[in-house]
């Protein structure tokens, strides 16, 4: 999906949905190692209002003309960014977030429930067969435990103020995951690679592209790659070899050898078998650019030919 398929689809949702527009709040509970999704009982009348923030919220955060959308296993260092999930692998967590919620999900009970449970939250905005959904991760920082402090709300005069005898359970309206279609978007990467142990799923990607680079030869000894693999950043880097690289696979390997010797960038950087036909990478700089080579990262200015270590790389098709 693009961003303004995206646009298209909330816009639609809104304009469909009009005064009927609801939303229903979920927690995700987390009680040891295992979570659970659960119902929040809230009064019907706020289900509107609840709404209306926070589709104002969604259509916020696409109203960036800068903002783009790409896929999470090209991840790179731009900021502005939403990430598609594409990647095969879903931790248990995710999946059990981007699978239909069922009705018979059971309501959030303070006999058997804590608020301090609450891992995080889901928002479904829309209409009962029409609708979309937020996830927001829930900080301890968002409750104010009625046990750890003195808490005063204003009463019905001027003056007065009174105690609050319960705890209070805030929600802001950030957006880190949401969900159209089945499709699951990240708009904070820190929390997927945080929260969601995320970073096996990275390895075992990783894992599959070691495995390519393996099978097309060019390397003499596979194990330097194999060593950095507990690095997320070197992890994810590996998985953009495979999954966007217009080198690997797709370049004969003796044109990539002859191209390392003759660059003026990356002129003795690598050694070499004795045959002349393998890459050997004997230092962690030979392994970095080794990676800026299977993913076309060392880019030359036509203009003024100089060359750049380019990341975000968008293909522009030219007209006939």
């Amino acid at each position: 999906m693009t961003k303004n398929e995206i646009e298209l689809r909330i816009n639609q949702l809104n304009t469909e949905a009009g005064n009927s527009l609801y939303a229903m709040i979920y927690f995700i509970l987390q009680k040891g190692n295992n979570f659970e999704i659960v119902l929040a009982d809230i009064d019907q009348n706020l289900q509107p209002e609840i709404a209306t923030v926070w589709m104002k919220s969604m259509q916020e955060n696409l109203n960036d003309d800068e903002k783009t959308v790409i896929n999470l296993s090209s991840a790179d260092n731009r900021k502005n960014v939403i990430y598609q999930y594409d990647l095969e692998e879903y931790t248990q967590l995710l999946e059990m977030m981007k699978n239909p919620i069922s009705n018979e999900t059971r309501k959030f009970d303070f006999r058997n429930d804590n608020f301090d449970e609450i891992f995080g939250f889901i928002i479904k905005i829309g209409l009962a067969n029409n609708n979309f959904s937020i996830f927001r991760k829930n900080y301890p920082i968002s409750l104010i435990s009625k046990d750890k402090s003195f808490n005063l709300s204003r009463t019905g005069d001027h003056h007065r103020l009174v105690k609050i005898n319960e705890d209070i359970l805030k929600i802001n309206f950030q957006i880190d995951f949401f969900i159209i279609d089945g499709l699951l978007f990240i708009c904070n990467l820190n929390v997927l690679e945080r929260y969601f142990n995320f970073h096996e799923v990275i390895k075992n990607q990783a894992q599959k592209s070691i495995e390519i680079i393996e099978e097309s030869g060019l390397l003499e000894d596979i194990e330097p790659l194999k060593a950095s693999l507990e690095n997320t950043s070197f992890a994810r880097k590996l998985i953009r070899i495979t999954t966007g690289s217009q080198v690997i696979s797709k370049i004969p390997n003796n044109v990539i050898i002859d191209y390392t010797k003759t660059n003026s960038v990356l002129k003795g950087k690598f050694s070499y078998n004795a045959s002349g036909d393998k890459i050997v990478l004997t230092t962690k700089k030979a392994r970095d650019y080794f990676l800026k080579i299977m993913n076309d990262d060392i880019l030359i200015s036509e203009l003024t030919k100089n060359y750049y270590d380019s990341l975000a790389k968008d293909i522009i098709q030219t007209e006939e």
